[in-house]
């Protein structure tokens, strides 16, 4: 009889866990984490389990496996779920549900009062710190990077609060920070100043614009206009918990809104991604490279399918300048050694490349594009390479074959002031006809196609 009762004791504590709620939050310390305190005791009667996490995409995810039912998530965080999923061509609305907004956060982008930035533009090329490279906060600002066409010559891998400090002493350019406003931890601040942000059309339909009031700190001295990003809450697709978190929501008033958002029954058309690159190689190159790099995956992709119908020279134009952002770096420098071909996922990864990886770049891009392969080739040029302080033994570039050598384009690399024009002559050159390393022979052939691109792309590489 007592073992009976044992083993219905045991079914019904493992019923139990079973069944149990589990709330992706965020650090604890951090306004998420309450938030998911808040839903357990209010709606679960503290029966759920609330997880601390490192944020936005590591939430998202785990609702999208089943592995958390509930999340926190930053609204533009949201819009990189369907890069994990590349290869199976699947949608968030595929994977999650949008519950509700439950508040806002303020995007603060400060310099020291001492600076001579002045707008986003003049952070082209500086150092910044935005919360560590998983942060969502981090997400945010590679987003505003990228929509604004400059590249961050460094982000600081360290926490907001080790960030205000190196701001104060001014060993940084400017700090990024993503909370609700006013933020406690600024408030005895006055030698700061708040970069003005002008909304000049719908850049990013996840940053909506707003003004911050004068009041909000000391160092403001008059009504800030910057962005803010939706905190939202999201379930698993079909999940039963919608009911319950639907009522939350309501309960915390004008402060949070439902999604009013129609589900439709019929089916969407979809945008095919342009690669297709395994989920679990996006993970490992999500943790490995930061959330920054996410994003330049997640812009690049949206870049190329939105070329799919545009001219071949728009193509050539918009693909050069997007590679052309990466930032130069020997591969003696960069990889420890004398002639590295870098996987795709490396270079963007890290955002560094010598002209050969911008070359081999651009190559892939534009056939993902729509360019004919056979219209493309790599080239030596046969005039010395130098940036900077730096030599490089090999400067390369893509030629784009026309109807006839006269009519052919180089696309160059980020060194050359008009780095995209018609070929005359300028330089000798020599095609390249092999590759150095195994992942990259199949280029020079003839029958090069999308699976050799998705087989390529597949490779993350070595870590630096």
């Amino acid at each position: 009889m007592i073992k009976k009762l044992l083993l219905l004791s045991l079914i019904f504590s493992y019923a139990l866990y079973a069944k149990q709620i589990v709330i992706a939050t965020g650090g604890l310390k951090g306004n998420y984490f309450k938030v998911g305190k808040d839903i357990n005791k209010k709606v679960y009667n503290g029966k759920a389990k609330v997880i601390n996490t490192q944020g936005s995409v590591e939430n998202m995810l785990l609702v999208a496996s089943g592995k958390a039912d509930i999340a926190l998530v930053q609204a533009d965080a949201l819009a990189m779920l369907e890069t994990f999923y590349m290869s199976e061509g699947k949608s968030k609305d595929d994977l999650v549900e949008v519950i509700g907004t439950l508040y806002q956060e303020t995007v603060h982008i400060l310099v020291n009062d001492k600076s001579k930035i002045y707008s986003i533009e003049d952070l082209d090329g500086k150092t910044i710190v935005s919360g560590g490279k998983g942060s969502g906060t981090t997400l945010t600002a590679s987003s505003l990077a990228q929509e604004y066409g400059i590249s961050f010559g460094y982000n600081r891998n360290c926490s907001t609060t080790k960030g205000i400090k190196l701001l104060k002493r001014q060993k940084i350019d400017a700090l990024f920070y993503v909370t609700k406003a006013p933020a406690s931890r600024l408030q005895k601040y006055k030698n700061f100043r708040m970069i003005e942000t002008v909304d000049e059309g719908n850049r990013n339909e996840y940053l909506k614009s707003t003004t911050l009031p004068k009041e909000s700190y000391q160092f403001l001295n008059y009504d800030t206009r910057t962005y803010a990003v939706d905190t939202i809450i999201i379930v698993k697709k079909g999940s039963r918990e919608t009911p319950r978190i639907k009522e939350y929501i309501e309960m915390l008033g004008d402060s949070a809104s439902l999604n009013t958002e129609e589900v439709s029954d019929e089916p969407k058309d979809k945008q095919e991604p342009t690669f297709s690159i395994d989920s679990d190689v996006v993970e490992s190159y999500a943790s490995r490279y930061g959330n920054g790099a996410l994003v330049r995956l997640n812009y690049l992709d949206r870049a190329i399918r939105g070329l799919q119908d545009k001219s071949t020279t728009a193509k050539l134009e918009k693909i050069n300048n997007i590679v052309n952002k990466l930032k130069f770096a020997t591969d003696r420098r960069h990889w420890k050694a004398e002639n590295y071909w870098a996987t795709p996922l490396e270079t963007l990864g890290t955002s560094y490349s010598d002209t050969e990886d911008m070359a081999l770049l651009k190559y892939i891009f534009l056939v993902k594009a729509g360019i004919n392969p056979k219209n493309l080739q790599l080239i030596q040029k046969r005039v010395p390479f130098k940036y900077k302080a730096e030599e490089s033994s090999e400067n390369i570039a893509l030629l784009y074959i026309g109807r006839d050598l006269k009519k052919s384009i180089v696309l160059d690399n980020n060194t050359v002031k008009i780095s995209v024009y018609p070929f005359d002559n300028q330089f000798k050159y020599k095609v390249m006809k092999s590759a150095n390393g195994k992942l990259w022979e199949k280029l020079f052939t003839k029958s090069f196609n999308d699976d050799n691109i998705n087989e390529i792309m597949n490779v993350l590489g070595k870590k630096r």
